[in-house]
């Protein structure tokens, strides 16, 4: 089996139902984000309380949601902060 095949069997896809609202400005500004920068924004923002009970964004959740090793987002929310 291939690495990305394996990748892919780590963390099983299910449908979620709801959804989320996402500014324009993070749409207007997809640009200047890292692909990570940009999923760990999303989340963030998937995760208001206004949407039911927060669930953390921990390093296994980001692993499983991701498939991004957590050292991505550490440089995620490094690169976040810096720019704001």
């Amino acid at each position: 089996m291939s690495a990305a095949a394996q990748a892919f069997h780590l963390s099983p896809r299910k449908i979620v139902k709801g959804w989320s609202q996402i500014p324009n400005s993070l749409i207007e500004n997809c640009g200047i984000l890292t692909h990570a920068e940009f999923v760990l924004s999303v989340m963030v923002l998937r995760k208001d309380k206004r949407n039911g009970p927060a669930v953390p964004i921990t390093e296994e959740n980001w692993l499983k949601w991701t498939n991004l090793k957590d050292r991505t987002l550490e440089y995620a929310i490094a690169g976040l902060s810096k720019k704001g």
